[in-house]
């Protein structure tokens, strides 16, 4: 048997009139794996093309996900990095590489992400970006297809949502800085 979640946030930040959207959907069963499908929208104040090229910057990305110790371009379409996470009771330093496709500057891409961390489990899952120009910046949009295993699946899908959430907030709060003025 397996049970599905869904949950819609949408946020207003009073200050600059940002909307950010985000639409999570969560399946577990119990082979303690968790799939989850997640899409959103943030507005960056910035111009399509300072989008695109901050989110090819290694430097940019680390700075931006939370726990990121390193991020390394291999070549132009891979990338490595280590993140340390802390999920309930969860502790563990993941191993991951990126793997950038079906590239259409400045306007999408398809990220390929697989991460291992040891005892507490692994992740992998498929992200397509897309960069749309709006009168005051770039509205971008993203839908996300994943799966977690191992111990983080068996922390359960509320938990695993919360946790999703929190770290696209941060990554986007932190990318759209780049750009306050």
């Amino acid at each position: 048997m397996s049970s599905r979640q869904s949950i819609r946030l949408a946020e207003q930040a009073s200050q600059n009139h940002e909307t950010s959207v985000v639409e999570c959907y969560y399946s577990n069963s119990r082979q303690a794996s968790n799939s989850v499908e997640e899409q959103g929208e943030y507005f960056i104040p910035a111009k399509p093309a300072d989008v695109w090229d901050a989110l090819q910057a290694p430097d940019v990305l680390k700075d931006c996900i939370d726990g990121c110790e390193s991020m390394t371009a291999m070549d132009d379409d891979n990338f490595a990095c280590v993140v340390s996470i802390k999920v309930g009771p969860v502790k563990a330093r993941f191993n991951g590489t990126i793997r950038v496709r079906d590239r259409n500057p400045p306007h999408s891409y398809v990220l390929d992400v697989s991460a291992k961390g040891g005892g507490a489990g692994f992740g992998s899952g498929q992200a397509l970006v897309e960069l749309h120009e709006d009168a005051n910046g770039t509205k971008l949009t993203y839908q996300v297809k994943g799966n977690v295993g191992g111990k983080l699946a068996q922390l359960g899908a509320r938990l695993i949502q919360s946790f999703s959430r929190k770290m696209t907030r941060i990554f986007f709060e932190r990318f759209s800085q780049r750009w306050a003025t």
